[in-house]
């Protein structure tokens, strides 16, 4: 009984944290979310990334903070498979929110899901994500690791406060000849509708996500690997960032 008392004591009285508790992403802030890789993905790098997002205003104006948990299949090269978590935090609440979800992501293509039985509002997208400029493949490229020209991507996208999302993403190579019609999905050939549905099968088995808050016992992880040249494009990888005595105003 003074064992859990004195746990609950220190869980009362742990410092606000972002980051990975065994290979889960995760916070002991609420509201919370936990992305955790499930096999055969592994956690590679994590660490945090401060950056400054496009925003409605002039550039630089916002600050965000980027916590993220790279994956990868150790038995396989990361230009064949590869995923990552993120949970992104915009400073100063009182100034900057996202704005809500509706509107297909950069890259995007099909229909947007919402994201159903999660606790958690959210929309999960499919999208085609060139490898040139993204911080992601950077990442890769940074640290000796190949990629491919261009991705195929699941994203999950979750609106957890005004100012905090969460996003988990799979991806895999994009395949030479998919030609994704611009107008209609529905018009695939038959081999690239099959091709994506096994995709998704397994981008779906990619991940456990869950609104499970973690407690942290120990101290960050130091980085291990060199960090990308490139910062995350937080506004196309999250959506639009707007200033909240603007935030009626469109985007561009």
């Amino acid at each position: 009984m003074m064992f859990f008392a004195a746990s609950l004591l220190v869980a009362a009285c742990s410092p606000a944290r972002t980051g990975v508790v065994n290979s889960t992403l995760t916070t002991n802030q609420r509201p919370a979310i936990s992305i955790e890789p499930q096999p055969p993905l592994r956690l590679a790098d994590s660490g945090r990334v401060w950056v400054s997002p496009k925003t409605n205003l002039l550039p630089g104006a916002a600050t965000a903070s980027f916590d993220y948990a790279l994956y990868t299949d150790p038995a396989v090269s990361t230009a064949s498979v590869m995923a990552y978590g993120a949970i992104i935090r915009l400073e100063d609440r009182d100034r900057w929110m996202f704005s809500p979800q509706g509107k297909a992501l950069p890259g995007s293509f099909g229909v947007g899901k919402k994201i159903e039985g999660m606790g958690r509002e959210g929309s999960l997208y499919t999208l085609h994500v060139p490898s040139a400029g993204d911080w992601a493949s950077e990442l890769l490229t940074a640290n000796g690791k190949p990629v491919p020209e261009a991705w195929i991507a699941k994203r999950w996208l979750f609106s957890l406060d005004s100012e905090l999302r969460g996003l988990a993403e799979y991806r895999e190579p994009w395949p030479a000849d998919l030609d994704v019609p611009t107008s209609d999905i529905m018009l695939l050939r038959p081999e690239h509708a099959d091709f994506l549905r096994e995709f998704d099968r397994r981008a779906y088995a990619a991940f456990r996500l869950g609104p499970e808050s973690h407690e942290f016992f120990s101290p960050p992880p130091s980085a291990i690997w060199i960090a990308s040249p490139i910062h995350p494009d937080v506004a196309r990888l999250a959506g639009e960032i707007l200033a909240i005595e603007n935030s009626g105003s469109d985007y561009e």
